[in-house]
């Protein structure tokens, strides 16, 4: 008798099959928490571009730094319609497939966040534009750098300028 011809009888298979590699119902209940997972955003999200900020303060982003956010959308003709506005620390600290999974994003611009935080398999300098999959990333120090620091004003503002006036 070969090895590639043993048969076993079906109780010898019960018992030794008894258990199984996968636990389907933990598979079944891990996807539907991911699928009933939303990610709190503002913005209408019209032409599919994330700003993801890092603000454990506020919801979203403070007085002072809305405005600067609205100068900016003004300034690469976009308004909220257009984007979603996303706070990383408010989400659970998400990873960047439940971005692209609920929002189907072209851009991505990322505020105060590392890629490894969003288990991204890349980093690149600030203010570099980085295509990865289907998406374009911009990374960039936190939104409230921005407020004193006009040098750092500077370099976003021409890093913005390459990703939507070019």
């Amino acid at each position: 008798m070969s090895i590639n011809n043993i048969q076993l009888n079906p109780q010898l298979c019960r018992i030794l099959f008894s258990n199984h590699l996968i636990n389907e119902k933990l598979t079944i209940k891990n996807a539907e928490i991911i699928e009933n997972t939303t990610i709190a955003s503002l913005g209408g999200n019209g032409k599919k571009i994330i700003f993801l900020i890092n603000n454990s303060e506020n919801s979203f982003l403070g007085e002072e730094e809305m405005d600067m956010l609205n100068n900016l959308l003004t300034a690469c003709k976009i308004t909220m319609e257009d984007i979603a506005l996303i706070n990383y620390h408010q989400n659970g600290h998400i990873k960047y497939e439940a971005l692209i999974n609920q929002f189907a994003p072209k851009k991505i611009l990322i505020f105060g966040v590392t890629p490894a935080q969003l288990e991204l398999p890349f980093h690149v300098p600030f203010f570099q534009l980085q295509k990865f999959q289907q998406q374009i990333y911009f990374l960039s120090p936190s939104f409230e750098n921005f407020l004193t620091d006009t040098a750092l004003k500077k370099e976003l503002w021409i890093g913005l300028k390459k990703l939507f006036l070019s």
